[in-house]
């Protein structure tokens, strides 16, 4: 039996390099996974962009930069949609609740206490007085509300408290106002006007 010696160990200038990711690729997609937070989706997109500009041999990632850009893509149209649903439901909410503030005001701005109660569970008395209050400035022009809040009170309803400027046509005056949900409407549980 002949023995071979062994073969003479070569090498090739063109021998594979083991492929390393480029860092910004996995940066990209870590933030694109965290992307909660209002900077990281951004981060994700930039950083992403260059991960993938940077992804060519002996450096991969490219794919993890490209899912950090997407993660980043979905995470700010996500917060978007949240963001404006947020907006737009807070908005609506104040808008119902000066509704029945707006209306008491001009109903005793005309003299008509029995149809301001409809919207408020304030006394007869007290109502007197706010007629006299609001009688010389006229009917409301406009109510910008300037703070809102919302607690639950006993028995599971909402006590919704709003504080603005209510303009009238003779002039505007401060307005501190407290409404509660009774049966499904916003009743005035207190009414300052300043």
């Amino acid at each position: 039996m002949t023995a071979f010696p062994p073969a003479p160990a070569t090498t090739s200038p063109y021998a594979p390099q083991p492929k390393t990711t480029n860092v910004w690729a996995i940066v990209s997609l870590i933030c694109g996974i965290i992307g909660c937070f209002i900077i990281t989706p951004f981060a994700a997109i930039i950083t992403g962009i260059i991960g993938v500009a940077q992804a060519k041999p002996p450096k991969g990632g490219k794919g993890m930069a490209i899912t950090g850009i997407t993660l980043g893509v979905l995470w700010i149209v996500g917060l978007s949609v949240v963001g404006y649903g947020t907006y737009y439901g807070v908005n609506k909410a104040i808008q119902l609740a000066k509704a029945p503030a707006i209306n008491t005001l001009n109903e005793l701005a005309a003299g008509d206490i029995a149809a301001a109660s409809k919207y408020s569970t304030l006394s007869e008395d007290e109502l007197t007085a706010l007629s006299k209050q609001v009688k010389p400035l006229g009917k409301v022009v406009d109510f910008s509300v300037s703070g809102a809040s919302s607690t639950k009170v006993a028995g599971g309803a909402d006590l919704i408290h709003l504080t603005g400027i209510v303009k009238f046509e003779k002039g505007e005056k401060s307005v501190n106002l407290d409404l509660s949900t009774q049966n499904q409407q916003l009743k005035i549980e207190k009414l300052d006007i300043k």
